[in-house]
């Protein structure tokens, strides 16, 4: 667990107060709750950044939520985190103003928080979803192509089957306009180009797109979006082993 924050005194040591001592709750690779709760959550009232990993609990990572200023949290990793829609809900509620938002290998989450979570944080400028088995699905077969006069709206409801990636993607398009780079890697092949597409209309300041096998088949319509002279974007699809797109 990492923790950016205003800088403020140190509180006084105090032997076995659970940092140090025959009582020490600290293990290797377990970071006990009695230590988030007791000694960090109530330094948090500044914090920044939060980055959050397996060495912690669901209910480590909401305690410190709790008793930060939501309004000034602008980073927000979790990283092999127990959470649920739950606790992604309760973030969604606090803070509002996040600029990164990383969610790795966070098995129990389903696009309905996250969404919400997108959606509270339309200042989102860098966005990693990887390795979130809830919100992945088989990889796609190619679909038909859209009506040529098919709208942004119809696109977004067309498919009440889409992936919960798929689901992801759209809200970003829709919320996140200052988006810069999104990493929707390791998703095993559930976002469609359409979605892809809504996302080069709504974030047109996006320069890096890591697609690596998010895309089952892969059309780059969506590419004539972007200026490619500033764009840096990585896919693949079955035929390919790994297309970069580098210029500039």
């Amino acid at each position: 667990m990492c923790f950016h924050a205003a800088e403020e005194e140190d509180p006084p040591f105090k032997p076995g107060s659970g940092c140090y001592g025959e009582d020490e709750d600290y293990q290797p690779g377990n970071l006990k709750s009695a230590t988030v709760t007791s000694l960090l959550a109530p330094l948090c009232g500044a914090l920044t950044e939060l980055h959050t990993n397996s060495s912690c609990t669901a209910a480590d990572c909401m305690a410190i939520i709790q008793a930060c200023d939501g309004s000034l949290l602008k980073v927000f990793r979790a990283y092999l985190l127990k959470l649920t829609d739950e606790h992604v809900l309760a973030i969604a509620e606090k803070c509002c103003n996040l600029t990164t938002l990383m969610l790795e290998h966070v098995e129990s989450i389903t696009a309905t928080s996250v969404c919400a979570l997108i959606a509270a944080n339309r200042d989102l400028t860098d966005v990693k979803i990887s390795e979130c088995r809830l919100l992945v699905g088989p990889r796609r077969t190619p679909p038909p192509p859209p009506p040529a006069a098919a709208s942004a709206d119809s696109a977004q409801s067309s498919d009440d089957s889409a992936s919960g990636m798929d689901k992801c993607v759209l809200t970003l398009a829709k919320h996140c306009p200052q988006l810069q780079s999104v990493d929707i890697s390791s998703t095993n092949g559930v976002v469609a180009d359409a979605s892809l597409t809504e996302l080069a209309r709504g974030c047109p300041s996006i320069f890096f797109i890591n697609a690596s096998s998010a895309v089952g088949f892969l059309s780059i319509s969506w590419l004539v979006y972007y200026d490619l002279s500033l764009c840096l974007c990585s896919f693949v699809d079955e035929a390919s082993s790994n297309v970069r797109c580098d210029r500039g």
